[in-house]
């Protein structure tokens, strides 16, 4: 093999050209399913491929092919020559991510042109509303980075238990529930809007620690929040929806909270891992699609505005998980 053979076969630019194309033909496949009917179809249980063919109208061996793009996608598996759907495809079709956040990249020729963003996800007078339909969903998405952030916020044996963590700006609150998870006599107070903390319960509820959460409901820009009284704050998946100045602000607050020793976590999209590159890029550019003044952090920026609020120790880590875009920035409160 020459030189130039195998400067080929290795060619960077050549599995980015593959990674587009797949990209591409996955969408494809993806949204002509959808259309079809096939997953609406298939939501009924297993169907073998002559009956799902029958059913939907199209033609049984050019659906074996499909369907095997599908199976490759995690989206369809076979049982006894039976397609059924995985628990994936089954999260896509009840939640709000079926159409793949359509609504915001629909909205991308227009802010390319004017940098008007389709909605404003950072307002207050409309985040409750957007937020309760992906909290749930969020809980899903972000349990193994959450599984992994718990394990290093108690791996060192801290916390030590029992503890009180707040949960600012909680959602699903699925950050502090799995540190509550992992430290039998901890009590998590999560706080957020009224319609979003519902969902928080439900995830208590699902996890088995109704009994060890507290709801604080209202604005937290606004809402009084105890002093001293914590020894794990969190703050995730809010940063990239406020200003640095607000940051600041936020992080001052929440250091207040803290009983001296006790710790504060900011869990965010930063950068830190090349396998969530594109994930971020993306991700930064729907955020601003859905914000008027959403911006992803640095961790450092983030590290000397916890330095700068009175925190030590303060170290950054990315959570080495799907989807390889998240990280967590955590100092303590000096004694």
């Amino acid at each position: 093999m020459s030189t130039d053979d195998r400067h080929a076969t290795s060619s960077p630019m050549l599995a980015d050209y593959f990674r587009l194309m797949a990209c591409n033909g996955a969408d494809h496949v993806y949204r002509t399913a959808i259309a079809a009917g096939l997953f609406d179809e298939l939501r009924g249980g297993a169907l073998g491929v002559e009956a799902l063919a029958t059913k939907t109208s199209v033609n049984p061996e050019a659906l074996r092919l499909a369907l095997d793009v599908l199976a490759a996608l995690g989206l369809v598996t076979y049982e006894d020559e039976a397609a059924c759907l995985t628990a994936l495809a089954v999260s896509l079709m009840d939640g709000p991510y079926r159409a793949l956040g359509d609504p915001y990249w629909k909205q991308l020729p227009e802010f390319l042109r004017t940098a008007e963003p389709m909605t404003h996800m950072d307002d207050p007078a409309e985040s409750e509303a957007q937020y309760v339909g992906q909290a749930a969903a969020l809980a899903w998405m972000l349990g193994p980075a959450a599984a992994w952030a718990a394990g290093h916020l108690t791996s060192d044996g801290s916390p030590a238990d029992p503890c009180n963590i707040l949960d600012a700006g909680a959602g699903s609150a699925i950050w502090s529930l799995s540190c509550a998870a992992r430290l039998p006599e901890a009590r998590v107070t999560s706080a957020d809007w009224p319609a979003v903390l519902e969902v928080a319960r439900a995830t208590a509820l699902r996890m088995g620690l109704a009994d060890r959460l507290t709801l604080l409901p209202g604005d937290l820009a606004k809402t009084e929040l105890p002093r001293e009284e914590f020894d794990l704050a969190i703050l995730a998946n809010v940063a990239h929806l406020l200003t640095p100045d607000a940051l600041t602000a936020l992080t001052e607050r929440l250091v207040e909270t803290l009983r001296p020793g006790g710790r504060l976590a900011v869990i965010d999209v930063f950068p830190g891992l090349a396998a969530g590159d594109l994930n971020r890029a993306l991700y930064t550019l729907g955020l601003a699609l859905r914000t008027r003044t959403g911006q992803t952090h640095q961790p450092q920026a983030v590290k000397q505005q916890l330095e700068h609020a009175g925190l030590v120790e303060v170290k950054f880590a990315p959570i080495d998980c799907t989807p390889h875009t998240l990280g967590v920035v955590v100092g303590r409160r000096f004694r």
